[in-house]
């Protein structure tokens, strides 16, 4: 079966994928995610443990699935070709960049293009930075850059990366060694049999198709090319379709309730690092699974690093936070990250102060970081670096709503230039005496601080104010 050698079975190709991931939707996926590579990755990641963000833990069965198919269906066509050797530390640099560029936008290019058919005109943006890495990398290309050429190698070899995920989609089904989100992007998926036969069909398309977004511009630069295009708008009109059909189209920049940010400049200069890292690795991410799913070591070893990239993001404090929408107000207030903010003030107090009054944090910190505040460095390191975390809600727009939200919460000294953060213990009781019974040696007010990081159950309750 070849779908290269017609630009209408491409076409078709998109549709049958585009079904796929509308699929995923919905049953359970998160709505304008449906099916991200990079995202996935990240989820996955997180269920090996390899970071500690709570909501973003479970092992995705689509991405086993893509990498399985891909296998499959190239074992079954005669197309499994077992080869490696080509610059292998630079791509697993460049795998690091496609998924940390991605989680600054909060999407690969699969899942940017769903974005845009959902009316997200942030991602059209970031389509801008994307194009323009993709022109950048051809412009290498031109210049003579490349990785070098792969050699054939032992069959095994080819097959490990497959093997692996087999392994992951083993622990995942028959223990409970895996992490899995109990709330957040993390804990919405559709069931494991749904997202498994999603993903091997998924996998198997794209392997046949040779879909890859960033291709498909390179194309278009390079040879004038547009075959591979036409598979991403078969793709596209169908996830239009879904979402229209489905309510979830809204043409806007601000979309509460899904996963973005409106940081236009991070979003191009994120996708701008996908494009030109996707053209220099040889294709996007989900290009890479399939590589590495028919046979490729050298897209292993990018995969790989797409996964050390995912769970770095996440523990530097790189990845991006979507807006959100507060039920009470009606306002558009920050994302995630003041989760783990709030959770992490809170814990800090606590520990800090015995419980007795509230920690005072210069508002500089907040907004230009500890060294322009000139706090200590026992708190800019302390845990997984929050302060590093606070930058995502330096928003303007969020200034006021975030004040008149909480200022009943809080209050300034005399010169506005300090947050008081006041203590809740919102965790349930006997949550907190669980703790207590783990933790014999710890304090109640400690036990119940980390319950409360730990389940994220912490209403923040700060004020930030320039003074």
């Amino acid at each position: 079966m070849n779908l290269f050698d017609s630009k209408k079975k491409l076409g078709i190709a998109g549709v049958v994928m585009g079904l796929v991931a509308a699929t995923l939707a919905y049953f359970g996926n998160p709505a304008n995610m449906a099916i991200c590579v990079a995202c996935f990755v990240r989820d996955t990641a997180g269920a090996l443990g390899l970071h500690s963000a709570e909501p973003v833990q479970y092992a995705r069965p689509e991405i086993i699935g893509i990498v399985l198919g891909a296998f499959i269906i190239s074992i079954a066509t005669k197309e499994y070709r077992a080869t490696a050797g080509s610059s292998t530390i630079v791509r697993f640099v460049l795998g690091m960049i496609l998924v940390i560029g991605a989680l600054v936008f909060l999407g690969c290019p699969l899942r940017m293009v769903i974005r845009m058919s959902a009316g997200d005109l942030n991602a059209w943006v970031a389509l801008i930075g994307f194009a323009l890495g993709v022109a950048t990398g051809v412009f290498a290309l031109k210049k003579g850059f490349s990785l070098g050429r792969a050699h054939v190698t032992n069959k095994v070899s080819g097959s490990v990366l497959p093997l692996l995920m087999i392994g992951v989609l083993v622990l995942a089904l028959g223990t409970n060694l895996l992490k899995s989100s109990t709330a957040g992007p993390g804990s919405m998926h559709a069931p494991i049999i749904i997202s498994l036969i999603g993903g091997l069909l998924f996998g198997a398309f794209a392997q046949k198709s040779r879909m890859c977004f960033a291709g498909s511009i390179r194309d278009i630069i390079l040879m004038k090319n547009f075959d591979l295009i036409t598979i991403i708008v078969g793709f596209f009109a169908v996830m239009l379709v879904y979402n229209v059909a489905t309510g979830h189209f809204v043409l806007a920049f601000n979309t509460p309730g899904v996963i973005a940010h409106s940081q236009h400049l991070w979003s191009i200069l994120g996708m701008y690092a996908v494009g030109f890292a996707a053209v220099l690795a040889g294709g996007c991410p989900l290009r890479q699974l399939v590589l590495a799913g028919q046979g490729s070591s050298d897209a292993g070893v990018t995969v790989i690093g797409m996964f050390a990239g995912g769970a770095l993001a996440h523990n530097l404090g790189l990845a991006a936070s979507g807006t959100a929408l507060n039920a009470e107000t009606g306002e558009i207030v920050a994302g995630a990250v003041l989760d783990h903010l709030a959770a992490g003030l809170y814990c800090f107090a606590v520990w800090q102060n015995d419980g007795q009054r509230p920690y005072k944090i210069p508002c500089y910190a907040v907004f230009y970081g500890t060294h322009a505040a000139g706090v200590g460095r026992y708190i800019s390191a302390y845990r997984c670096g929050f302060f590093a975390r606070i930058g995502r809600i330096k928003q303007p727009v969020l200034l006021d709503k975030f004040r008149n939200l909480h200022k009943q919460h809080a209050r300034l000294d005399r010169h506005g230039q300090i947050a008081c953060v006041k203590l809740q213990y919102l965790i349930h009781t006997a949550r907190a005496e669980h703790y207590s019974a783990v933790q014999r040696n710890s304090r109640p007010h400690k036990s119940r601080a980390r319950a409360a990081h730990d389940h994220r159950q912490i209403f923040s309750v700060c004020v930030f104010h320039h003074g």
